[in-house]
C-alpha cells in the first residue's frame, strides 16, 4: 500500500499554514466551551451542597432571585440571618470556634511580641540551631575517627617524613659503612 499523497496547492491539505490556524482556532474555541461548562457544572454543584448543608443546618434554603436561574451571581443571604458561608462565598463550618479561638490566640501573640522585644533581633543563628541533638552524640565518635585517619593519611604521605625516613636508613647504612672503611684504612695504614 501507498501513502497518500496530497497536492500542496489543495486547499485541504493538512499542513497548509491556513489549515494549522483553522485547527488552533478550533481546538482553543472547544477549550473554552468546556471551560464554560465545567464552570455551570462546578456552580450548579456547589450551589447544590450548599443548599443540603443549610437544609441540614435547619435554616432552609436561600431566596432564590431570578439572577440565578441564568447562570448570573447568586443572591447573597441577608445580612442579620445566619449563614455558613463567607462573604467571598466559602463555606465555614468552624466559624463558631474560630470566633471563640481568637481571643485566646491574641493573648498567645502579645505575650509573644512582648517576648521577642525584650529579646531584640538575633544577628546570627542561636546555639540550638548551630548544633541540632541528632549530632551531639554520635558527631564526637566520628570526629575523632577522622582525625586518627586524616593524622595516618598525612604521615603517610608527607613528603618531610618520607625524606627523613630516607636519610636515616642512609646514614645507618653510611655509618655501617664508615666504621668498616675505618677499620679498613686502620688495618692497611699499620
Amino acid at each position: 500500500m501507498g501513502k497518500l499523497n496530497i497536492a500542496h496547492h489543495k486547499s485541504y491539505h493538512p499542513y497548509r499554514r491556513d489549515n494549522i490556524e483553522k485547527v488552533r482556532r478550533d481546538e482553543e474555541e472547544a477549550k473554552l466551551k468546556e471551560s464554560v461548562e465545567d464552570g455551570r457544572m462546578m456552580l450548579a454543584d456547589s450551589e447544590a451542597r450548599i443548599d443540603l448543608l443549610r437544609h441540614r443546618a435547619g435554616l432552609g434554603t436561600a431566596k432564590k432571585s431570578k439572577g440565578e436561574d441564568d447562570g448570573e451571581i447568586p443572591a447573597q443571604p441577608e445580612a442579620g440571618s445566619s449563614s455558613l458561608t463567607t462573604p467571598g462565598g466559602h463555606i465555614n463550618l468552624f466559624e463558631d470556634l474560630e470566633r471563640a479561638a481568637i481571643p485566646v490566640t491574641s493573648r498567645r501573640a502579645e505575650k509573644a511580641k512582648a517576648v521577642e522585644e525584650d529579646k531584640g533581633v538575633p544577628l546570627a543563628p542561636s546555639e540550638k540551631d548551630r548544633k541540632p541533638w541528632y549530632s551531639e552524640s554520635a558527631q564526637n565518635e566520628v570526629d575523632q575517627d577522622r582525625q586518627r585517619r586524616d593524622l595516618a593519611r598525612k604521615s603517610a604521605h608527607d613528603p618531610l617524613t618520607s625524606i627523613n625516613t630516607q636519610l636515616g636508613a642512609r646514614s645507618d647504612n653510611d655509618q655501617e659503612g664508615y666504621g668498616a672503611d675505618c677499620e679498613e684504612e686502620e688495618r692497611a695504614g699499620r
